[in-house]
């Protein structure tokens, strides 16, 4: 039973007695201020949609959530997972699928409107490995395939040379690390060649996290080193390409591609690649439920940083899980190599 009867409530706004949140404040608790009014202030407030509370999830968790003000237009929310704001968008809506580490989280979702005043909602969410599936040590599998005309834009791309020389002891972490080499000559710059492992496809996911370590002599010697996972099922085509731009027009940035235009979309986010050391790259995608391609976030060596990013998917009739390494050759088209070691695919 609430500690106000609606009668006191609406005594507090008897002869324009009301003047804001911090007046109301002073009187009623903040968990009922803007609930507690609804005879007043209709469903103001933060509505969380998904998850629900004490919802159990894979390793990430789809936030679905919108925010009503009664006073001005809701100028911002956020997501706060234990204690740390993770995610911001200036909208009175969001929709964004955010990784989690196992176990349970307390999460705040917030929102302010243009005179400032604050509103929340507050969940628990239980996360853990259900159903989740991972495939280790991709770069050690046979079966590895390249090709350098189609790296290049709409697939028409010159041939220049390249290979892939697995069970590397140097440099390696394990022994087992695979070399990914692009040649060519002046006489072809901007040559590309891509590297693909097919995997057995997975009927049901909708969550990828590709995760392996790389080694680059001298970054400065190729346009850019782009990390893919290429997955379809029932006529939807999702390319989660990731590149991190290493002498190009955006260097030391991510970029995530809409493919369906062959079109690099720039992020600005930073991507630092460390010379002559083992560089830990994470990056997570989402298939949203109309089968479009969902950019979830991008891990440079724990610099790890939200995309949230949505592009369709293509229109294509195939069931395929392939993740790939592509080598982008710069304006002197360098021999250039990179080492690729633990590279694991999971997905649920």
């Amino acid at each position: 039973m609430l500690p106000y009867s609606p009668a006191s409530i609406a005594q507090l706004f008897i002869g324009n007695s009301f003047s804001g949140e911090a007046k109301l404040r002073k009187r009623i608790p903040g968990s009922l201020l803007f609930c507690a009014l609804s005879a007043i202030v209709c469903h103001a407030g933060v509505t969380v949609s998904s998850p629900v509370n004490n919802a159990n999830v894979g390793s990430s968790a789809n936030f679905v959530a919108s925010a009503t003000s009664p006073y001005s237009p809701i100028a911002a929310m956020t997501i706060n997972i234990d204690s740390k704001d993770v995610y911001k968008i200036n909208a009175s809506s969001l929709n964004v699928t955010l990784p989690l580490s196992a176990g349970g989280h307390q999460v705040y979702v917030k929102a302010w409107d243009n005179q400032d005043h604050y509103f929340q909602q507050v969940l628990t969410v239980n996360a853990g490995t259900t159903g989740t599936v991972t495939i280790s040590n991709i770069q050690s599998m046979s079966g590895w395939t390249s090709c350098s005309s189609c790296a290049g834009k709409g697939g028409t791309g010159p041939n220049v040379p390249n290979s892939m020389t697995p069970n590397q002891t140097s440099p390696s972490l394990d022994g087992q690390s695979a070399q990914f080499w692009l040649g060519g000559t002046p006489a072809t710059p901007y040559a590309n060649a891509l590297f693909f492992e097919k995997l057995a496809p997975a009927a049901v996911a909708n969550n990828f996290k590709l995760d392996f370590y790389m080694y680059v002599k001298d970054p400065t010697k190729t346009q850019a080193i782009e990390m893919d996972i290429f997955y379809s099922r029932g006529g939807h085509k999702n390319y989660f390409l990731t590149e991190c731009d290493l002498s190009g027009q955006y260097a030391g940035t991510w970029q995530v591609s809409n493919a369906v235009i062959d079109t690099w979309q720039h992020t600005g986010l930073p991507c630092h690649v460390n010379a002559y050391a083992w560089n830990h790259v994470v990056l997570q995608f989402y298939r949203n439920p109309d089968g479009s391609t969902h950019f979830v976030s991008v891990s440079m060596n724990g610099d790890m940083h939200y995309v949230n990013r949505d592009y369709p998917a293509g229109a294509v009739n195939s069931f395929e899980m392939n993740p790939a390494i592509q080598l982008d050759g710069d304006s002197h088209q360098d021999n250039f190599s990179v080492w690729i070691d633990k590279m694991t695919v999971t997905y649920w």
